[in-house]
């Protein structure tokens, strides 16, 4: 039996090295370390924390930023995979583009991608997202992402949905350069203003967007 505890300590070890301290209850349950087990060990005060459903982070302490991507995408990864190796589940979007450090991207929430056919639902930060025809992906410090032009044309088809979604109901969408925004904050915001003076007598909001 002692021998049997070290070997699931081994094993323990060598996931949290692997997928920076997180692991789902398949893979702990595959250890030796039962349900019931997981369940006290994830109590308020305990050693773990449940991140996702089915995702835990075996360590103290709370997820850090960069381990809330792996954990999305060990969520979404089909059972009977390596769940980090891509086969499955892959990061798209904005949070691939501030992955490969895309300046004025990483809004906290991870789109992941996966096969159409499967059915999983968005859960806190974790957003779904779904294809017929898987593109092709590579491992990014770990995660497995899309490529940068894969994930910078989902991310632009998110915002021009919702664009379109706001000039539905009325809002009037202003596009502004992210250099403007950085270089000359100022004017942005006076000709906002000057544009909402313009607009007083209508009764249309009016959004200002940041482009991409």
């Amino acid at each position: 039996m002692a021998a049997a505890r070290k070997a699931d300590v081994r094993t323990l070890d060598r996931l949290a090295g692997r997928q920076r301290g997180l692991a789902t209850h398949r893979q702990l349950q595959a250890a030796g370390v039962a349900r019931s087990m997981i369940g006290r060990r994830c109590r308020p005060g305990g050693p773990w924390q449940r991140v996702l459903p089915r995702v835990t982070l075996i360590q103290t302490g709370a997820p850090d930023p960069y381990q809330r991507m792996p954990a999305a995408v060990l969520y979404a990864a089909g059972p009977g995979s390596a769940p980090l190796s891509g086969a499955t589940a892959v990061v798209t979007g904005e949070a691939a583009l501030s992955l490969y450090r895309v300046r004025g991207t990483g809004s906290g929430t991870v789109d992941v991608l996966l096969h159409e056919g499967r059915k999983l639902r968005d859960i806190a930060y974790v957003r779904i997202r779904r294809t017929r025809r898987p593109p092709p992906s590579l491992l990014f410090e770990g995660v497995p992402c899309v490529r940068r032009p894969r994930a910078a044309a989902d991310f632009v088809a998110r915002e021009t949905r919702r664009r379109l979604k706001l000039e539905t109901h009325g809002i009037e969408v202003v596009t502004v350069a992210p250099s403007l925004v950085r270089d000359h904050p100022d004017e942005v915001v006076a000709a906002v203003l000057a544009k909402l003076r313009l607009g007083a007598g209508r009764r249309e909001p009016l959004a200002v967007r940041v482009a991409a």
